[in-house]
């Protein structure tokens, strides 16, 4: 009986050293994908500051800016419903003393800003320079933060997740035939990072009202868009045989 149990063990031994030995490697490789594309939106911000010797007095100033700037903006073909106030602020204009050591109040100022929203810029690829030209045409107001952006980057990010994992299985491949081994089914898929990356920078502009009081009359606004890289990247583990 205990000849039997001695033979038994034996070769479950022999049948768990085999299994440790025939247990499949693995080779862990990243790859990321990126794709073009246009972009078909872009938003600015526009903002307008207004001093009075009072509050309410630059609150006005403020009011028949923002009006000039709101029907420009229609008047370029921007919809009220891609128009949204992002910020308003009230403070003091002060000016130091020398005399009596402290700040004196001398005024207030009131702050808008506005934020425009441009889509469809693929059908439309005129309206962006529209608006340019037209709040060219208005004194003393800001502009700036261009951004270029994608409205739906669903179908571009799963071109880009594809080709990352082909860029990945790609690479254990040949990690493989220089290992003399064969590549086996991926066992493990994770996200490393993804992201969309505008490849324009954005515009700082500042119109102030001419010496003359009169239009300045100049050459029609360029913006070129550029393009968007939509980035995907992955890890993959691949079991070896």
């Amino acid at each position: 009986m205990k000849k039997l149990l001695l033979i038994l063990s034996l070769s479950s031994f022999a049948f768990f050293s085999c299994g440790i030995n025939k247990a499949p490697g693995t080779i862990s490789v990243s790859g990321t994908g990126n794709v073009l594309v246009t972009p078909d939106t872009a938003q600015l911000r526009i903002t307008v500051s207004e001093r009075g010797k009072t509050t309410k007095e630059a609150q006005n100033e403020s009011n028949i800016k923002i009006r000039e700037v709101m029907e420009g903006l229609k008047e370029a073909g921007v919809s009220g419903n891609n128009i949204q106030t992002s910020a308003i602020s009230f403070s003091n204009e002060t000016v130091w003393n020398t005399n009596t050591r402290r700040n004196d109040l001398v005024g207030q100022i009131v702050s808008q800003s506005v934020s425009v929203k441009f889509d469809k810029l693929d059908e439309s690829p005129g309206i962006l320079p529209s608006v340019l030209d037209t709040l060219g045409s208005i004194d003393s107001i800001e502009i700036g933060n261009l951004i270029f952006s994608l409205n739906d980057p669903g179908p571009q990010y799963i071109e880009a997740r594809q080709l990352a994992f082909k860029k990945a299985e790609q690479k254990a491949i040949e990690l493989a035939e220089y290992a003399g081994i064969s590549l086996g089914r991926a066992i493990s898929i994770s996200e490393a990072s993804i992201g969309a990356m505008p490849l324009t920078g954005n515009i700082q502009m500042k119109l102030f009202e001419s010496e003359s009081g009169g239009d300045i009359t100049g050459t029609p606004s360029e913006i070129p868009g550029g393009e968007i890289s939509i980035r995907y990247e992955i890890n993959v583990l691949f079991e070896t045989n």
